[in-house]
């Protein structure tokens, strides 16, 4: 792989830790909003979506370190 190849899939990184950061952020927010109601609240429609908001951003938190990763090793080969 070339150069500049090289510099654009880094960039790439770039952009994607950023995203992350942005997904962190919101699933973070989520999840103390769910946190922060009260047991009766939280089993209501809007606290398991709140919940399930959480859960579903950590999830994609984890797919956007393995794109990352995936990248990183191209980079590297």
């Amino acid at each position: 792989m070339n150069t500049k190849n090289r510099k654009s899939l880094q960039s790439a990184i770039d952009f994607l830790n950023k995203a992350k950061e942005i997904i962190e952020e919101i699933g973070k927010g989520e999840q103390e909003k769910f946190d922060n109601l009260s047991e009766g609240l939280q089993e209501t429609e809007k606290g398991i979506k709140l919940e399930e908001n959480a859960a579903r951003l950590e999830w994609l938190v984890g797919e956007v370190d393995n794109i990352i990763y995936e990248i990183d090793e191209i980079i590297e080969s």
